[in-house]
C-alpha cells in the first residue's frame, strides 16, 4: 500500500510564496523510515522536527547551536533518502495569484487550493508506477483553516478519470506525532525558501537540504515532480483550457521551452 504524507509552508497573508509538498512511499518503507527518523530525534534531543520552529530557533529548538541544527537536519535528510520515497510538490507566488482576474481568484480562493490540486493529482498518479498499489492513502497535516475546504476539493478531484481510481482515504493528523508529516514539512519549507531566496538573493546557491533531496530524487529515481506554478499556469487552470494548452505545449517543447522551464526547479 502506498501512503502519501503532505504538508504546506507559507500563507497568502504573510509570505511571498506558498508551497505544498508530499512524500509517497510504500507502507513498509515508511515503517523503516519512522524508526530511523525517531532515532535521529532522540540522538539530537528533539521531540519532533517542525521547520518554522527549527528555522526561528523557538519552542523545542530555542537555544540550539548551528552545529546542533546541522546535525539534526543532516540525519533527517539521510532518513528521507534512505527509502524509496518520491517527492511531489507545488509552489507558487502569492503575487501571481493576486494578479489573476476576479474569476481566477474566486475559482480556488487561495494559492493553497491551486497547489493542493496539483500535488494530490501528482501523488495519485504515482500509483501508475507501482503495479501492486491500486490506491494511495493520503495523510495531511492538520490545518484548521484549510481542512474543510481541502476535503471538499479532494472529493471534487475524485471525479477526475485519471486519478479517481488511485485516490484512497484522506486523513488529517498532527504533524508533531507523525514522522512522515515532519518530512513533508521539511520539504515544503525548503521548497518555498528556494523561491524566496532566488528572488531576494539570486546569486546565492540553493540551501543544502533542498539541493540534497532534489539531487537524490533525480539520481535515484529520475523523478522531477516538484513543480512551480507561475502566473500563466494558474491562469490556464482557472480559465478552463488547461489540458488543451498544456498538451499543445508539450507537443512542441522547443518552441515553449522558456515557459516549460519555469515549471521545474533546478537547485542541483
Amino acid at each position: 500500500m502506498l501512503i502519501g504524507f503532505f504538508d504546506e509552508s507559507g500563507h497568502s497573508s504573510s509570505t511571498e510564496f506558498f508551497a505544498l509538498a508530499a512524500f509517497v512511499a510504500d507502507d513498509s518503507d515508511w515503517a523503516k523510515f519512522d524508526q530511523q527518523w525517531r532515532t535521529a530525534l532522540v540522538r539530537h534531543g528533539a521531540p519532533y522536527l517542525h521547520m518554522r520552529e527549527f528555522a526561528q530557533r523557538v519552542e523545542a529548538f530555542k537555544g540550539w547551536t548551528e552545529d546542533q541544527r546541522r546535525g539534526l537536519l543532516g540525519d533527517c535528510v539521510a532518513a528521507i533518502n534512505s527509502i524509496r520515497a518520491i517527492a511531489v510538490g507545488a509552489a507558487t507566488s502569492v503575487e501571481d495569484f493576486r494578479g489573476l482576474d476576479a474569476e481566477g481568484r474566486s475559482t480556488f480562493q487561495d494559492p493553497f487550493f491551486y497547489c493542493f490540486q496539483e500535488v494530490v493529482r501528482g501523488v495519485a498518479l504515482c500509483a501508475l508506477f507501482e503495479p501492486e498499489a491500486h490506491k494511495v492513502e493520503m495523510v495531511f497535516s492538520q490545518q484548521d483553516q484549510f481542512s474543510p475546504m481541502a476535503r471538499k476539493l479532494w472529493n471534487a478531484m475524485a471525479d477526475y478519470i485519471d486519478v479517481k481510481a488511485r485516490m484512497g482515504s484522506l486523513e488529517f493528523q498532527d504533524m508533531r506525532a507523525i514522522p512522515g508529516l515532519q518530512a513533508a514539512d521539511l520539504l515544503a519549507y525548503e521548497f518555498r525558501r528556494f523561491y524566496q531566496l532566488r528572488k531576494t538573493k539570486p546569486g546565492n546557491p540553493a540551501r543544502w537540504a533542498f539541493k540534497e533531496i532534489v539531487r537524490h530524487q533525480q539520481d535515484a529515481y529520475g523523478a522531477r515532480r516538484l513543480k512551480y506554478l507561475p502566473g500563466w499556469y494558474l491562469g490556464l487552470q482557472a480559465g478552463g483550457r488547461f489540458d488543451e494548452v498544456m498538451a499543445a505545449m508539450w507537443r512542441d517543447p522547443g518552441t515553449f521551452f522558456p515557459l516549460l522551464r519555469e515549471l521545474f526547479p533546478d537547485p542541483v
